[in-house]
């Protein structure tokens, strides 16, 4: 489990109000919250308080947004509906993590592409073997599946300006 936070310069370091924080933000960066692990309820309880206390305090009346790994956030959302007067999911909002969005986004385009002839183009233009280019149409690699979308998207652009 992660919070971002800022970097607060040293002269800031005693308590301030929350909007003379945000003129002097510099950096963005994750760290650890917990060191224990995330994946039991009560500690996803916790954290999920965590979060809305520290939303509360940086900037009253915002939402706050736990973004978590699958697992997670199946257990994340167990805990609303099983609690859903101490979290309710109009007062906190939980979503996949990007990795999850990313691989859910190269999938559906790979349902677009598949039967399209993508992939043969892929093999005859020896970027990738036939099982290799049929893996990037379910995302089973993502650097690997994006890589092969940016090689594409490039060499559509460069037909594109010379024709």
């Amino acid at each position: 489990m992660t919070l971002k936070t800022w970097n607060i310069p040293e002269q800031l370091s005693t308590l301030v109000k929350p909007q003379q924080i945000s003129m002097h933000l510099k950096y963005q960066f994750t760290v650890t919250m917990f060191q224990e692990e995330a994946k039991s309820i009560a500690m996803m309880r916790h954290s999920m308080n965590k979060a809305k206390q520290c939303v509360q305090f940086l900037n009253s009346g915002q939402i706050p947004v736990i973004t978590c790994d699958q697992p997670l956030y199946a257990l994340a959302k167990s805990v609303q509906w099983n609690w859903p007067n101490r979290f309710p999911e109009e007062q906190i909002v939980v979503l996949f993590g990007d990795l999850h969005i990313e691989i859910a986004a190269l999938r559906t385009i790979g349902d677009w592409l598949d039967n399209s002839g993508w992939t043969s183009a892929l093999s005859q233009a020896n970027i990738a073997s036939s099982g290799t280019a049929d893996s990037f149409l379910r995302a089973s690699h993502v650097s690997r599946t994006r890589h092969a979308h940016e090689v594409t998207a490039r060499a559509l652009y460069i037909i594109m300006q010379r024709s």
